[in-house]
């Protein structure tokens, strides 16, 4: 939960609308490693968000080629 703490403070969860790949674009200024932890964060959302309604589980699949293609910069 500290993760979350430090996303909202640095501006990475704005609205809880916000895609993947939108927390991702705001999510490059972090460190590496805190990179890879919302990677992980937007995973497990994904999981537990979309599980069951065909509409709900392409968007989720969808979100996760969206996720898995992101490359995070090396600082």
């Amino acid at each position: 939960m500290l993760l979350l703490k430090r996303l909202r403070q640095a501006g990475v969860i704005a609205a809880a609308s916000d895609g993947p790949l939108d927390l991702l674009q705001r999510g490059k200024s972090l460190a590496a490693q805190d990179r890879l932890l919302l990677k992980e964060l937007i995973k497990q959302y994904i999981a537990l968000r979309y599980r069951g309604d065909e509409a709900d589980i392409s968007m989720a699949r969808q979100w996760r080629r969206q996720v898995r293609r992101f490359k995070p910069v090396r600082a």
